[in-house]
């Protein structure tokens, strides 16, 4: 973004206790991805050299392979009626907030939200992760993997599944490890 408004945005994040980092373009904002890790992003929609729905579209398919998601929020000095929907729905972004910035306690508030929510869902990913984990009894996917094939073969063998019906779930089984892994 313009320097400007880059100094307000970050002054006004910085103010609130959060670390800030500045990007001049997409690229770059891209970039320091591979390097840093972000609660949020506030992603300018016009940038020289990757404007923002290229790098916010670049962003979310690399978390399509990540499973990641870091919520984006889309600054426009563009804010006409429905530019709102059109910018979440052609970027991909979570949110978006008008330039210049004009409501600061708005910005810090829509931040905040935003990021509370992430670490909302992170939370919940987490506990379910550690559920799974105490249902199968193992931390280790392979050991899982083992039991659960052990199950099926017990079953088999004690004539509660049919054989080919347990050779069926067990290529079902390794083909979602697989697929997994």
């Amino acid at each position: 973004d313009g320097l400007v408004n880059q100094q307000v945005a970050a002054g006004l994040l910085e103010l609130q206790g959060h670390t800030v980092a500045v990007a001049g373009n997409g690229r770059e904002a891209i970039d320091a991805l591979g390097d840093q890790q972000f609660d949020l992003i506030l992603m300018d929609v016009q940038m020289p050299e990757m404007d923002g729905f290229e790098a916010t579209a670049e962003i979310r398919r690399r978390e399509a392979t990540t499973g990641a998601h870091i919520p984006i929020i889309a600054m426009t000095a563009g804010a006409m009626k429905g530019d709102r929907e059109r910018l979440l729905f052609s970027s991909s972004a979570n949110d978006y907030v008008a330039k210049p910035i004009v409501d600061q306690k708005g910005l810090v508030s829509l931040v905040e939200r935003h990021i509370r929510a992430a670490k909302a869902v992170k939370a919940e990913l987490k506990t379910r992760v550690k559920r799974v984990d105490a249902a199968l009894g193992t931390d280790d996917v392979d050991d899982a993997l083992r039991a659960a094939i052990k199950r099926i073969d017990m079953a088999a063998s004690k004539g509660i599944i049919h054989k080919n019906a347990a050779a069926r779930k067990k290529s079902r089984l390794m083909r979602r490890a697989n697929a997994a892994s």
